[in-house]
């Protein structure tokens, strides 16, 4: 059994290393032009953490040669949302606009945000859009930065991401998962098969978005996957999807409660059957040693007091893989970590990922 661990483990370790290639593979962004560009900020009952949103949209800095629009959007919000919303259109309404998705508009539609994003981008007249969730802060350089060396080319940016206020091991716990995913998702990206995005700060040329067909298909099917599977269909198409990373571009993300966070998460990680056929197999041959990594590195502890145990030695390689690239990435994304979070990763992981697939699979109401 421990010759069967130890080659999971072996081909864990190679797929972590193909990744770690891609991300730390740097590309040079020299400042240039900007395109003309319209943000999106699509909320439902999101009027407790709103007001500090659009605080921190109105104060982003943007071209001078092409006004920065503002398009927030309320999709059935039932608290005070729209009346924020209102107020923050009648400060500019020159550049501002509001969208409004109504709690009869298109019953039969089981993803709600992504009509209320579709039916933005059908009226946008703007060249590339860019969604915000409630709980992200960008701060007043952060789309300067995002968009720096921008070219015809780029059809999409994904940004990596921090949580912020979080404390304790939670707090600790969120971060690492943000270093996690920042990692996984700019090391697909450059490796040239985008895997994964996040809504916040996911920026996309309305012209690809209308190219691929926007939300409709099989991905308009789904509670979730206005990154992930839109990600996707980017991909099919001619042009160049950058990944962006480093502490000028990782958007602040609000650490919010357990709940919630497993109901973004479970939502995000329901699509994972649609993902690329590249992926699936991937994630065969490298998620199973991440789940049995644990397992063998106890039974072959155990085993080294008795005699000298080479099969050790793929677990140890797999611990300090991790150690030095958790590291760097939250180096990268500015974000604070401790010594022992690459071991919660190590020995976590299987209770986090066997957890994950269980919600994953469960529709619930109100995921919408």
């Amino acid at each position: 059994m421990l010759e069967i661990f130890a080659i999971l483990l072996v081909f864990t370790l190679l797929g972590l290393i193909w990744l770690a290639q891609g991300y730390f593979r740097f590309d040079r962004h020299d400042p240039g032009k900007y395109p003309s560009l319209e943000i999106l900020l699509t909320c439902h009952n999101e009027a407790e953490v709103l007001p500090e949103l659009l605080e921190a949209v109105a104060e982003l800095n943007w071209s001078s040669l092409q006004p920065l629009r503002i398009a927030v959007i309320d999709d059935r919000s039932t608290d005070s949302t729209r009346e924020l919303m209102l107020a923050f259109v009648e400060q500019d309404p020159e550049h501002r606009r509001l969208v409004a998705v109504e709690q009869d508009e298109a019953p039969e539609v089981e993803a709600r945000k992504k009509y209320a994003l579709s039916k933005a981008i059908e009226s946008t007249t703007a060249d590339w859009v860019l969604t915000l969730d409630a709980d992200s802060r960008p701060y007043s350089e952060w789309l300067l930065a995002l968009f720096c060396g921008w070219n015809k080319e780029w059809i999409a940016i994904v940004p990596g991401f921090r949580f912020t206020e979080g404390t304790g091991f939670w707090g600790g716990f969120r971060r690492l998962e943000a270093v996690v995913q920042s990692f996984l998702m700019r090391s697909a990206i450059q490796r040239g098969w985008p895997l994964s995005a996040i809504g916040a700060g996911f920026a996309y040329r309305v012209s690809a978005f209308r190219e691929v067909g926007g939300f409709t298909g099989k991905i308009g099917e789904r509670i979730s996957g206005d990154d992930d599977l839109l990600l996707h269909k980017f991909a099919t198409i001619r042009g160049k999807i950058i990944s962006k990373v480093g502490n000028d571009v990782a958007l602040a993300v609000l650490d919010r409660d357990p709940g919630k966070y497993w109901r973004a998460r479970t939502r995000h990680y329901s699509v994972a059957p649609d993902y690329p056929l590249f992926w699936k197999v991937f994630g065969l041959l490298v998620v199973p040693g991440a789940l049995i990594a644990p397992i063998h590195f106890i039974l072959t502890i155990n085993a080294a007091f008795k005699e000298i145990n080479l099969f050790l030695l793929p677990s140890i390689l797999l611990l300090l893989f991790e150690y030095i690239v958790v590291r760097e990435v939250s180096r990268h994304t500015a974000t604070s970590l401790e010594w022992w979070h690459p071991a919660v990763l190590f020995f976590g992981f299987p209770l986090w990922a066997l957890t994950l697939v269980w919600h994953s699979f469960r529709r619930k109401p109100g995921w919408s």
